[in-house]
């Protein structure tokens, strides 16, 4: 991976997230998400500058770590048959 791969990413992940609290509601909803999956609400506050400070080294780290063989699953796609066929 690369410095801008990772920048690029970056800037998708927190365009979605950015757009994803316009509202009152979606701001409640996240205020919710943050305290229920993160344990503290107020991670909120600080998620765009946690996403700053992620390197290559993390995600070259994480992927070795999640991104085995062993985590891996197949799946074998075949066109279907027309009817009559």
């Amino acid at each position: 991976m690369r410095e801008d791969e990772l920048n690029k990413g970056r800037n998708l992940i927190l365009v979605d997230f950015y757009k994803g609290i316009r509202t009152i509601a979606s701001k409640a909803n996240a205020i919710g998400r943050f305290e229920v999956y993160l344990g503290d609400h107020r991670r909120l506050n600080t998620y765009a500058a946690e996403m700053q400070k992620v390197t290559v080294a993390d995600v070259q780290r994480v992927a070795k770590q999640y991104l085995t063989g062993r985590n891996r699953t197949i799946a074998a796609l075949e066109p279907e048959q027309e009817k009559g066929q």
